[in-house]
């Protein structure tokens, strides 16, 4: 008989897989190099953001509402269950 049998080679045939799987796995884990950086924009003079009607106020927001009285409270603390 020979040294070879169907167990071992099952066995050298999925760790020839494993491997072969897990470098296509860190292969395309592997990050390219980043592209070298470029300017993508202009200083702006301020001039160029100043509107026209700068002494206009901006209009007011509306008042905040009163907040519930503390409605995080009853539902950490339920009514508790009537005992029969």
């Amino acid at each position: 008989m020979s040294t070879l049998s169907v167990p071992k080679i099952a066995a050298a045939v999925v760790v020839v897989l494993a491997l072969v799987i897990g470098g296509a796995l860190v292969k395309l884990g592997l990050n390219p190099p980043l592209p070298e950086q470029t300017t993508v924009h202009k200083d702006l003079p301020a001039s160029r953001f100043v509107t026209e009607n700068t002494t206009a106020p901006a209009a007011a927001l509306p008042a905040m509402p009163e907040p519930a009285a503390n409605p995080a409270q009853a539902a950490v603390n339920p009514p508790a269950a009537s005992a029969h």
